[in-house]
């Protein structure tokens, strides 16, 4: 199988993710969608994205550190 890198993400879409910190190439966003209620959301340069939802952000953001971890593992 061959990976297709997309295209480099815009400026507007780097603004969308602005946490850079969490995973080396991963762009992450956090967004409060109700009171107390959370999706945290990443993307990276091969179009891969992955997304959590629930109630601890930092606990979200953890999750999908772990999750990546184990996706990069897998491949």
């Amino acid at each position: 199988m061959t990976k297709r890198l997309r295209k480099p993400l815009t400026v507007q879409e780097l603004a969308d993710y602005p946490i850079t910190s969490v995973v080396d190439g991963w762009f992450f966003q956090v967004r409060e969608v109700s009171q107390g209620f959370y999706i945290v959301k990443g993307v990276d340069s091969w179009g891969r994205s992955i997304s959590r939802q629930g109630i601890d952000p930092e606990d979200l953001l953890l999750s999908c550190k772990n999750d990546i971890s184990e996706m990069m593992s897998n491949s």
